[in-house]
């Protein structure tokens, strides 16, 4: 069984996963390789992950919810706030293949993704991704079936009817399969599902108004609304949990710490507090008193002797700690805390599951690792291309327009490509070629640096304010300077130029040029001129300077034919829907309305397709490609 007993908590900023999201590093956790160690039965897990940094890990973890071996370290990128975790289980030929995904939502943005989560607690690839219904909420939907069921919602707006869609999964993938299910969905900002009785329901509830709706899950999988109303107010987190099979709620408000218990009835509906007077207590754990902020709290079942239990996080002072609840027959009573410490801040999801017969955990191995007392032995030139764009069809032929990577695998003593793509030319013999991970990017500029390269570095994609979008995860600038920055020293490491055509790249320059870089360039906001990555390699190549070559590439025929079309949009949207150019931009492109009015503040010439895609270069313009730095 993947999760011990009914996992859902009800916050939009702390929904399903074990995963947690961090500002800064974690300070307490030893983070550790321990490699070879193989677990027998049953493993738990959790997953990590901050919206506002985007970084993920993923630990095993012992009965008091402390992290053991670090699985995995990856970057998601800022933003997501809607995470849950399910299984898949399908028996073919007489086995029984147990399959593990993690789904994940961005609230504003309106974006989905599926990724599956590997035997050893590693993330694998990503199944499915979905930009343009602007879904803002999913949650798995567990019912009497083995199969778990997609619920992806879209909150009503100005310019949009809010929905629900209900789908089967693939059991192969983890994705969409089938619609079952559609319907209008009202303003909620967080969405959770539970069992109360014999039935499965799905809760929608706007902690502002305390507006709520609750659906029952049917039999043949569809959503029937049964009740619509106005529910207290305030509570920033729901989890659901079961005691001597009974389903209970516990609701918190992290401003006040206020909580309370309620069993549930077979209706779905919640009874009375269990509680005293007006229902509501101050929250308090060992000894941390009632100090508002605890924000988190999930369910996760023990291994020794299957005990349920209860994990709580306080933003505010970073505390930690799990009580148990009580089976005796108390219905639900919490008993004694346990693991009370101190955790790093910045923590908004948190998720525990379980993995049956896990093979060996171990950290994927990262490299030879320079000795940081040491300079870069860098002596020779070497390139690493990372080309990831993960559009559909159609879009990925347009994305190959203006990329020749022969170009870079050609001219350079030893190349390295990280591409989910097939190349479309025969001329194309990297030294070294793999899958486009976040993990693959550290590791290879890593390898190279430390036997003896100096690095050019080529960033060929989708960007975005939160970094480099690559598989599984973005590569931010925070992760830049924590993952090169110590391996030499601030300044140290042999990057010698970094090329990228994604949006805002120049919100990454700083950070390469801290951790070594001596000249790097990127687009100031959205790029809509990306096809110049050929001229630039021919200039490049041939002995242009930096700037020469990047100016070299910018007298580009595709320029007109862009400007004209991306024009012809906006006029058409405009038409349409009646938008301002200035709300075109944000709605469409993703501009922030202070970027839009930077254009309008310094009231430049050119439009704001060429205000946006605007190069900005930093270091050594004068930098060449038989130049040999020194660090």
């Amino acid at each position: 069984m993947l999760i011990g007993f009914s996992m859902t908590r009800l916050t939009r900023k702390t929904t399903h996963l074990t995963i947690c999201l961090m500002k800064q590093p974690i300070q307490l956790l030893i983070f550790c390789c321990l490699l070879g160690q193989v677990v027998l039965g049953q493993t738990n897990f959790f997953i990590a992950q901050s919206k506002y940094s985007g970084k993920l890990r993923i630990y095993s973890s012992d009965d008091e919810a402390r992290p053991k071996i670090m699985t995995e370290e990856s970057y998601w990128g800022y933003g997501w706030t809607d995470l849950d975790i399910f299984q898949t289980i399908q028996r073919k030929d007489g086995k029984q293949n147990q399959r593990i995904f993690v789904a994940a939502a961005k609230y504003e943005g309106g974006r989905i993704k599926i990724q599956r989560i590997n035997r050893n607690g590693t993330l694998g690839s990503t199944n499915y991704r979905e930009n343009e219904k602007g879904f803002n909420h999913v949650e798995i939907l567990r019912g009497r079936s083995s199969s778990p069921l997609i619920f992806m919602a879209r909150n009503k707006t100005k310019s949009k009817e809010g929905i629900f869609e209900l789908w089967s999964v693939n059991k192969e993938t983890g994705a969409p399969s089938k619609k079952i299910d559609q319907d209008k969905f009202g303003a909620y900002t967080h969405v959770s599902s539970y069992k109360a009785g014999r039935n499965y329901y799905l809760m929608a509830y706007h902690y502002g108004t305390g507006k709520f709706a609750r659906y029952r899950l049917g039999s043949k999988g569809g959503l029937t609304k049964i009740k619509v109303g106005v529910w207290q107010k305030g509570w920033t987190s729901l989890s659901f949990f079961e005691s001597k099979g009974v389903n209970f709620v516990i609701c918190m408000n992290k401003a006040t710490s206020e909580h309370q218990i309620m069993a549930l009835k077979a209706d779905g509906s919640f009874g009375k507090s269990k509680f005293p007077g007006d229902g509501k207590r101050k929250f308090s754990l060992g000894k941390d008193g009632i100090t508002p902020g605890w924000s988190i709290v999930e369910p996760y079942r023990s291994i020794a002797g299957s005990k349920n239990k209860l994990f709580f996080y306080n933003e505010r002072n970073r505390k930690t700690g799990s009580k148990s609840v009580l089976d005796n027959g108390s219905g639900g009573n919490l008993g004694s805390s346990t693991n009370i410490r101190t955790w790093s801040k910045g923590w908004t999801s948190i998720e525990f599951f379980r993995i049956n017969k896990a093979r060996s955990l171990k950290k994927k191995t990262c490299c030879p690792q320079a000795n940081p007392s040491r300079k870069a032995q860098a002596k020779k030139e070497a390139a690493l291309m990372l080309f990831y764009t993960d559009d559909k069809p159609t879009w990925e032929i347009a994305q190959r327009i203006g990329v020749a990577e022969e170009l870079m695998t050609k001219n350079y003593s030893k190349s390295v490509l990280l591409t989910n793509k097939k190349s479309l030319s025969s001329l194309v013999k990297p030294s070294v070629k793999k899958s486009a991970s976040v993990s693959n990017f550290f590791f290879w500029l890593k390898k190279l640096a430390a036997e003896g390269y100096y690095i050019d570095i080529y960033l060929i994609g989708h960007g975005g304010h939160g970094g480099f979008e690559a598989q599984g995860g973005t590569i931010s600038s925070q992760s830049i300077i924590d993952e090169l920055g110590p391996v030499y020293g601030k300044g140290k490491f042999p990057i010698r130029m970094v090329y990228q055509n994604n949006c805002w790249g120049s919100h990454l320059n700083q950070a390469f040029i801290d951790v070594g870089a001596k000249s790097v360039m990127g687009s100031r906001y959205v790029n809509f001129f990306i096809y110049k990555f050929n001229p630039f390699m021919e200039a490049w190549t041939s002995g242009s300077s930096f700037r020469q070559s990047i100016d070299k590439a910018s007298i580009n025929f595709h320029d007109n034919a862009i400007r004209n079309w991306v024009l012809h949009q906006k006029n058409v949207t405009v038409a349409q829907k009646g938008y301002s150019e200035t709300t075109w931009y944000r709605k469409k492109w993703g501009l922030y309305k202070a970027e839009y009015n930077e254009y309008k503040f310094y009231n430049s010439k050119s439009h704001p397709i060429d205000w946006s895609s605007h190069i900005i270069v930093q270091g050594d313009r004068n930098l060449r490609k038989n130049s040999k730095p020194s660090w």
